[in-house]
């Protein structure tokens, strides 16, 4: 009953199945509460997003999937009060306060916060990359993060102290099944974890009127 905070587990029901995915950063786009997600966990504009508990909390809107992978999810009237945070997850019933944003900076310490693998900190080791998704989609201008990120994680937020770096939307070891599995098989197959995330300033380019939470 209290302030969502970014990475906070929500999902949607699309034909064939479910979608489960995490919430980003708080916003609000012409005065209304909306939050920032991953285009891939919306399925397409119109759908309706729950809580964990199958309480719907909003519908998917300017979903915008081709090169960017962004979406929003603009809040019921009756929930938005609930929306009106600046904070996001830090850790088990820990929260870190969104200031402002800013651009990932290759070799700075990032964290991220999604329902599947939680909170977890690592390094930016690319930005302005060019991420094919296994054939399935691409992210332009992604960045990544040397860290650990499962299905479910996707949405959520990334972030570096208190500014806003970007929205997880892939990983390289999405089929690992478990953190455990993906360092062992990573260590074995001789490369890293890793996140890649849209930047910030990308997803609030491409919402004209989006404005993210900051106090």
């Amino acid at each position: 009953s209290g302030p969502i905070a970014g990475g906070t587990a929500y999902s949607v029901a699309v034909p064939g199945g479910i979608l489960e995915c995490s919430t980003g950063f708080n916003g609000e786009l012409d005065g209304t509460p909306v939050v920032v997600t991953a285009a891939h966990c919306a399925g397409a504009d119109g759908t309706r997003a729950a809580f964990a508990d199958g309480e719907e909390f909003g519908t998917m809107t300017r979903t915008q999937h081709d090169g960017i992978d962004t979406a929003l999810v603009a809040v019921d009237p009756e929930l938005a009060d609930r929306f009106r945070t600046n904070l996001v997850g830090a850790g088990p019933d820990t929260t870190q306060a969104i200031t402002g944003t800013a651009d990932p900076v290759v070799g700075q310490k990032a964290c991220k916060t999604g329902f599947r693998t939680g909170f977890s900190c690592g390094t930016v080791s690319e930005v302005g990359a060019m991420i094919d998704v296994a054939g399935s989609r691409t992210i332009a201008n992604a960045f990544t993060v040397d860290l650990c990120a499962l299905p479910g994680d996707s949405g959520g937020v990334v972030f570096s102290g208190d500014k806003a770096l970007g929205i997880s939307s892939a990983s390289n070891v999405a089929e690992t099944g478990t953190c455990a599995n993906a360092d062992a098989v990573a260590r074995e197959n001789g490369y890293v974890p890793r996140l890649s995330a849209v930047p910030i300033s990308d997803v609030l380019a491409a919402h004209p009127g989006l404005t993210l939470r900051t106090n």
